[in-house]
């Protein structure tokens, strides 16, 4: 499959952009944000998660032509979500019933 570095490149940048994204919510909560916060550079850092899904869509097309690759694919990424929500669940509910952390 042939490698798409402009592709790479932007993937970086959304990466870069999910991590501030998910740094700066917590001021959200503790009524630190400002207009530059939510107002000027959020916006232009939402790209990332369109762009993550659009850039697998266009990737998974050119692996069409292995259905077994398709369906393979598909089973990852379900068991990824359903291991992922369990720890997510098991996790909130140590923090209710603790009401801490650790």
């Amino acid at each position: 499959m042939k490698r798409y570095y402009s592709l790479d490149t932007i993937k970086f940048l959304a990466v870069i952009s999910v991590v501030i994204i998910h740094v700066t919510a917590v001021m959200l909560r503790k009524d630190l944000n400002t207009f530059w916060n939510y107002d000027i550079y959020r916006p232009i850092l939402n790209f990332a998660v369109p762009f993550f899904f659009t850039a697998s869509g266009f990737l998974l097309y050119f692996k069409k032509d292995n259905e077994g690759y398709l369906w393979g694919y598909l089973v990852k990424s379900i068991k990824i979500y359903l291991y992922a929500t369990l720890f997510y669940i098991l996790f909130n509910l140590v923090l209710v019933t603790t009401d801490r952390v650790f």
